[in-house]
C-alpha cells in the first residue's frame, strides 16, 4: 500500500488567514487500496464496512482488493468521508469529500487520486470553485468567494470575491477580477481587474480595469491606474456616467434644459482628475432619452479642440446614432450668461458674491448658500474649470450690482492647466485689483487654494502653496482685500499622508473624493472656516 500523502495548508492572504482548511491525511490518500491477493486475479466483491487497515473503512466494490467503481471510504480517527468513484484503488471520477469535524466539503472531479475541478465549501460557507493541481492546491482558473451566506442563499456577511488565475494555491502574481466588500457600499472602488500581490491584495503601480462610484453619484467604468500609493486613477479609455448627478447640459457646452448623460473616451488622471483627451459627451432629457452629443478633445467638461482620433458613427452609443451632433457652446460663457440672466435683477447691496472655480461651484460646494444664509445672503456664480485670467476677461460682462462682500477662489486651475507660477500669481493679483476698481465699496476676500493628496502632484502642490503664500503677502501689503486661510483646516498632526507642511502637519486624504474635490464633510469643515473668518472680520471692524 502506498503511504498517505500529507496535504499542504494553503495561505492566500497578507492577513495570514488559512483559507483552505487542512486536507487532513484522509484527503491526501492517493491509493486507498489493500494489497491484492495474487490468487484473486480479476476477482470482484461487494463489501460493507470493510477495514482496509486500522484507520480506514470501505463500503463498495473491490477488484483485486482495490476500491473500484462506486464506493464510500471513511477515516475513523479523523472523521472524514469520501463518497464517489474509484479506479484501480484511487479517486477517479465524480466524488465528494466531507470533513465532519470542521464542516468543510469538497465536491468535484478526481483524476489519479487528486481533484482536478470542483468546489470546496467551508463550514462558514466561504468557497473556492475551480481547478486544482495534484497537490490539492488551487491551480488554474477559479473563483474564491469570501462572502458568507444564509441557508436561503442570501448574503450573511459581505467579503471579497476573486475570479481569475491561481498558481500553487495562491493568486499572487496572477491576473483576475476582485470584487470588493459591498456591505454598505456607497462611493469608492467596486471591482478591479488586474494583477494581485496576494489575496485579496491588488498589486500597486499597475494598469487594469474597474468600476468606481463617486460622491456626486457619477460612476466610472474603464481603464484604471492603481498607483504605488494605493489611489485609483481614471487613466486610459472609459465611460463616466453623469445621469444621476446635478450636472446640466450647459456644464459641458450643451443645452441647459438637458442633462449630461455620460462621457465616453479618454481619461488621464495623472494630468487631470477625469476626462482628458478624445471623447464623446452624450446628452439626454430628464428621462434619459437621447437628445444629442458633442465629440472633441476634452479637458474635464471643457471641449478644448476637435476630435483627433479615427472616427465613425458606429462609435456612438445605441440611441444616439439617431440624434444630431450639437454645436459646442463654451460651457463657461453659457453658464456665466445664464447666471447673469438669473441674478441680473437682484439687489446686491447686502449680498455676498461668490466667484471662482469648481471648488466654489454649486455642483461641488452645494451647501454654501444655506451655510451663509443667516448672516450673508449668497449669490454663487462660480464655474468649474475657470481660471483667474478667464474671470479677468469676463469682468466687463459682469452686470451684477455692487455686492457688500465678494469671495474669490481661483488660481488652482491656472497652475493645473500649465500656466507658469509667476503668471498665475500676477493674474490672481490683477483680478483682485480689477474687482476692487469695479466694486470699490465691496469687501473682498480671497479664499486659499486646496492641494491634492498625491505624490506625483508634488510640483502642483508646491506651486499652489507658493501661490497661496504670495497672495497672502499681497493682501497684507496692499490692504485691498482679506486673505482667508482655509488651507490649514484640511491638515492634521496625526492623519498622515504623503503631503506634509511644517506649519500645519499632514494633509487629510480622506477629505477628498478625487485628487482635487472635497467630500461633503470636508466642505462642511471648509465652509464653516470661511464663515467664521468672515464673521471675525466683520465683528473686528
Amino acid at each position: 500500500m502506498k503511504r498517505k500523502r500529507a496535504i499542504k495548508i494553503l495561505f492566500l492572504s497578507a492577513l495570514s488567514i488559512s483559507l483552505l482548511a487542512v486536507f487532513a491525511a484522509c484527503g491526501g490518500d492517493s491509493d486507498p487500496s489493500v494489497s491484492p491477493d495474487s490468487s484473486s486475479d480479476g476477482m470482484e466483491e461487494q463489501v460493507t464496512d470493510y477495514m482496509l487497515d486500522e484507520e480506514r473503512k470501505y463500503t463498495g466494490t473491490l477488484v483485486d482488493g482495490k476500491p473500484e467503481g462506486e464506493g464510500t471510504l471513511e477515516w475513523i480517527l479523523t472523521n472524514c468521508v469520501y463518497t464517489g468513484e474509484f479506479s484501480d484503488g484511487v479517486y477517479e471520477g465524480e466524488g465528494v469529500f466531507e470533513w465532519h469535524d470542521t464542516g468543510d466539503r469538497l465536491e468535484g472531479t478526481f483524476s489519479n487520486g487528486a481533484p482536478i475541478t470542483g468546489k470546496y465549501t467551508y463550514a462558514n460557507t466561504m468557497s473556492y470553485e475551480g481547478e486544482f493541481n495534484m497537490e490539492w492546491q488551487f491551480e488554474g482558473e477559479g473563483i474564491f468567494d469570501w462572502n458568507t451566506y444564509n441557508a436561503d442563499g442570501s448574503v450573511k456577511a459581505y467579503g471579497w470575491k476573486y475570479e481569475g488565475e491561481f498558481r500553487n494555491g495562491s493568486p499572487e502574481g496572477c491576473r483576475g477580477k476582485v470584487t470588493f466588500n459591498q456591505e454598505g457600499k456607497g462611493e469608492g472602488i467596486y471591482w478591479f481587474e488586474g494583477e494581485l500581490s496576494g489575496f485579496p491584495e491588488v498589486k500597486r503601480g499597475q494598469q487594469g480595469r474597474g468600476y468606481i462610484v463617486y460622491s456626486d453619484k457619477s460612476t466610472y467604468e474603464g481603464d484604471i491606474y492603481y498607483t504605488t500609493k494605493g489611489e485609483w486613477l481614471r487613466y486610459g479609455e472609459g465611460t463616466q456616467n453623469f445621469f444621476h448627478t446635478t450636472f446640466t447640459g450647459a456644464s459641458a457646452g450643451g443645452k441647459e434644459s438637458d442633462k449630461i448623460y455620460c462621457y465616453a473616451g479618454e481619461f488621464d488622471g495623472r494630468n487631470y482628475s477625469w476626462m482628458y483627451g478624445n471623447g464623446v459627451m452624450y446628452f439626454s432629457d430628464i428621462s434619459g432619452n437621447p437628445t444629442g452629443y458633442i465629440k472633441g478633445t476634452w479637458n474635464g467638461l471643457i471641449r478644448v479642440g476637435p476630435y483627433t482620433a479615427p472616427w465613425t458613427e458606429e462609435r456612438l452609443l445605441e440611441g444616439w446614432k439617431d440624434t444630431e451632433e450639437l454645436t459646442y457652446r463654451d460651457g463657461y460663457f453659457a453658464l456665466f450668461n445664464e447666471y447673469m440672466e438669473e441674478y441680473g435683477e437682484t439687489d446686491m447691496a447686502d449680498k455676498l458674491l461668490m466667484l471662482g472655480d469648481s471648488q466654489f461651484s454649486k455642483e461641488c460646494f452645494s451647501q454654501a448658500t444655506e451655510l451663509f444664509a443667516d448672516e450673508f445672503s449668497a449669490v454663487n456664480i462660480a464655474i468649474g474649470g475657470t481660471t483667474s485670467a478667464w474671470w479677468r476677461d469676463m469682468l466687463g460682462e459682469l452686470t451684477l450690482g455692487e455686492p457688500k462682500y465678494i469671495l474669490v477662489h481661483v488660481g488652482g486651475n491656472d497652475i493645473r492647466t500649465g500656466t507658469p507660477l509667476a503668471t498665475a500669481v500676477q493674474d490672481t493679483k490683477n483680478l483682485i485689483d480689477e474687482l476692487k476698481v469695479k466694486y470699490p465699496r465691496a469687501e473682498i476676500f480671497y479664499v486659499s487654494g486646496i492641494v491634492g493628496a498625491f505624490d506625483y502632484e508634488q510640483d502642483f502642490d508646491e506651486k499652489l502653496i507658493s501661490l497661496n503664500d504670495q497672495v497672502e503677502r499681497y493682501a497684507e501689503g496692499s490692504g485691498k482685500f482679506e486673505y482667508i486661510d482655509v488651507f490649514s483646516v484640511l491638515y492634521s498632526a496625526e492623519n498622515k499622508s504623503n503631503i506634509y507642511d511644517e506649519r500645519f502637519g499632514y494633509l487629510q486624504e480622506n477629505l477628498f473624493i478625487d485628487r482635487l474635490h472635497l467630500t461633503k464633510d470636508a466642505y462642511d469643515l471648509w465652509g464653516n472656516a470661511i464663515k467664521q473668518a468672515l464673521l471675525q472680520f466683520i465683528r473686528g471692524k
